[in-house]
């Protein structure tokens, strides 16, 4: 599967193949072995958004 997410870390547009992501702005990754993934964590959206502007 191929989905478009904002990174968690800086907000920049990602692009996740198959669970797996690099961010070429910070570098932050994940793959399908990271349980739970942190793209996909609400809370970790929420504070970034409410905190950092993202």
């Amino acid at each position: 599967m191929i989905e478009k997410k904002d990174c968690i870390a800086c907000g920049f547009e990602i692009v996740v193949i198959n669970c797996h992501y690099t961010c070429r702005n910070c570098g932050l990754s994940e793959n399908c072995h990271d349980m739970p993934h942190m793209i996909d964590s609400e809370l970790v959206l929420k504070y970034n958004k409410e905190n950092n502007g993202i």
